[in-house]
């Protein structure tokens, strides 16, 4: 899966033009689609995140999104996935902060799937064509707070 992740998030990347609020022509970009590199801090472990993230900007100030991600070593190998619907905010053109709700499947013999609230803050930093935002996220699963340190790199189109 992680290589499937990887292909769609180089194509959406690579067809999108250029970081900036208005095109050439003045049009406010709406779009953002990105790819998400994390460490997920669970239960004394650390394991590798990858995901795919989209954001629609409704304004300069709000947007509305999507993300998914996997954790393949997570719950002792059996891998875990993470999808949600969140709002944000953009006080300025570089922070975002995010609410969001959706699921936790846990994989393997035992697998089953909880609900999550994520919390979440990036910092945004503009190179050339691509945004790159650390990213501190919180996720409340099952009573337990999960941390996800990453890097999103995006591009606005």
């Amino acid at each position: 899966m992680s290589k499937t992740l990887l292909v769609a998030a180089i194509v959406a990347l690579s067809c999108s033009t250029p970081l900036q609020a208005a095109s050439d022509n003045g049009e406010f970009k709406h779009h953002t689609p990105g790819i998400i590199f994390g460490v997920t801090h669970s239960d004394g472990d650390n394991n590798l995140s990858i995901g795919l993230e989209y954001e629609y900007r409704i304004n300069n100030s709000w947007g509305a999104g999507a993300t998914y991600e996997r954790t393949p070593q997570a719950h002792d190998g059996d891998g875990v996935s993470v999808y949600y619907l969140a709002g944000y905010w953009h006080p300025n053109d570089h922070w975002r902060f995010g609410l969001g709700a959706g699921k936790e499947r846990i994989h393997g013999s035992h697998g089953h799937t909880e609900d999550l609230v994520r919390v979440s803050a990036s910092y945004d930093f503009h190179i050339g064509e691509y945004g790159v935002a650390p990213t501190l996220d919180l996720d409340e699963v099952d009573g337990e707070v999960i941390e996800v340190f990453g890097i999103a790199i995006s591009r606005r189109f």
